[in-house]
């Protein structure tokens, strides 16, 4: 192989390393278990309306009394973040979950990647299962609750949350109030990432029939040393 054609091999493989990194603006990398807190609406805490971004103000509302979850077990405070946009590699895939807090009334809805994300149709860490077209579930407006604490609001039918699955890979995460009519102050949303596990070696189907190969030709050995005995 020349050199040239070293060097253009190298620079190919560099290039699709920078291009398999997701590069959006006011985006963060966002840490597995582990529970956040975006705001959304304005910083005077009036007149947030439908189709805002969750993460485009600091949090209204923030201390060490909205504790969440966590797996295995037990819970863990959140950590305020201001971006609108969330990486997440995920190399198995795995799932967010979504929820509101304090005041009830607020529903969200959630992209991956420019399309809407998919209910998993479960909630292992609680909360209620997601709608169609990324959204959460439906609220009861005006229940507060669950006040500042992540935990009773996934407790709490009439607080929206929703769980969502991540496609195996980068994943480019963002949010938007969703409300048929506006919301009359702004708010918070918290969401916490978890990551599936590698999948365990299985056999494959060769493999698995010479391991039977091997174990009928031992059973067929000592049936042949039986007789001579």
């Amino acid at each position: 192989m020349s050199l040239k054609t070293i060097f253009l091999a190298g620079v190919s493989a560099a290039a699709l390393a920078t291009v398999s990194v997701p590069s959006v603006a006011n985006a963060t990398t966002i840490s597995a278990n582990t529970w956040y807190t975006v705001g959304f609406g304005t910083s005077d805490g009036i007149n947030a309306a439908a189709g805002e971004s969750l993460g485009a103000i600091a949090p209204l509302s923030f201390g060490t009394g909205i504790a969440g979850p966590i797996l295995p077990s037990g819970t863990a405070d959140a950590s305020a973040l201001t971006a609108t946009s969330w990486v997440i590699t995920a190399p198995n895939g795995g799932y967010i979950t979504i929820t509101d807090g304090e005041s009830s009334g607020d529903q969200f809805q959630l992209t991956d990647n420019g399309s809407f994300m998919t209910s998993t149709g479960t909630t292992p860490l609680g909360g209620q299962v997601g709608l169609s077209s990324g959204l959460t579930s439906t609220p009861t407006v005006g229940t507060n609750t669950a006040a500042e604490n992540i935990g009773s609001a996934l407790g709490n039918a009439a607080y929206s949350s929703g769980t969502f699955a991540l496609v195996a890979g980068d994943n480019v995460i963002s949010a938007t109030l969703y409300a048929t009519t506006e919301n009359a102050s702004a708010g918070d949303a918290n969401f916490i990432v978890q990551l599936n596990a590698a999948p365990t070696d299985v056999p494959e189907p060769a493999s698995l029939a010479l391991i039977g190969v091997g174990i009928a030709g031992v059973a067929a050995a000592r049936r042949r040393r039986a007789a001579k005995a």
